[in-house]
């Protein structure tokens, strides 16, 4: 059993990590300075840094949960064999992803800090890499890359643009694969 002086650690770090998320959602991650982070919890800058040495790890905090479950998609996607196979398992498994993290997404909207991040995370540049590879192909055409970036980016603006707000999730996931794999086989065959 957990201490309480572990528990109460535990306890601080989700907390940071909970007004965190609420924060770079509303006002980006540039945005949000860890003075906004401690005001928010009424907590002094420094029982922040305690927690959390310096935004980024806030973020890559954020991020690991996502990313993980980014990776075991991508090992399924890769196992699945053709291309069409993998870029179904790939979409059902993006679209899951991002409908569960809503939040995290909407701080991934080509956030300048974020994107250096995961470039920066050899990790991160790793499933980034695999995730390309399966979305366009090993070798994709203008077409294909081109349908790869608009997907993603509309896989991106689910519950955050205007004329999505009010999709219910099921068609959401029923959908957005649907959509994309249309969109990814057929910049392929132009």
């Amino acid at each position: 059993m957990a201490s309480p002086a572990a528990t109460r650690q535990t306890t601080a770090r989700e907390r940071v990590l909970h007004v965190a998320r609420s924060l770079f959602s509303e006002y980006g991650v540039s945005g949000t300075s860890l003075q906004m982070i401690a005001d928010h919890l009424s907590v002094t800058k420094a029982a922040v840094y305690h927690q959390f040495h310096t935004k980024d790890e806030i973020i890559l905090a954020l991020l690991e949960k996502p990313m993980a479950e980014l990776e075991a998609v991508l090992a399924l996607a890769e196992a699945a064999g053709m291309r069409e196979s993998q870029l179904d398992v790939l979409l059902k498994g993006l679209v899951d992803i991002v409908l569960a993290n809503p939040d995290v997404v909407g701080m991934l909207q080509g956030d300048p800090t974020v994107v250096r991040l995961v470039q920066n995370r050899q990790s991160y540049s790793d499933i980034v890499a695999r995730l390309d590879k399966i979305l366009v192909g090993p070798t994709p055409d203008p077409a294909t890359r081109i349908a790869g970036a608009i997907f993603g980016a509309g896989l991106l603006l689910i519950g955050h643009h205007l004329l999505l707000r009010d999709i219910d999730l099921d068609a959401a996931r029923r959908e957005l694969p649907r959509i994309g794999l249309r969109l990814l086989l057929s910049g392929a065959e132009d």
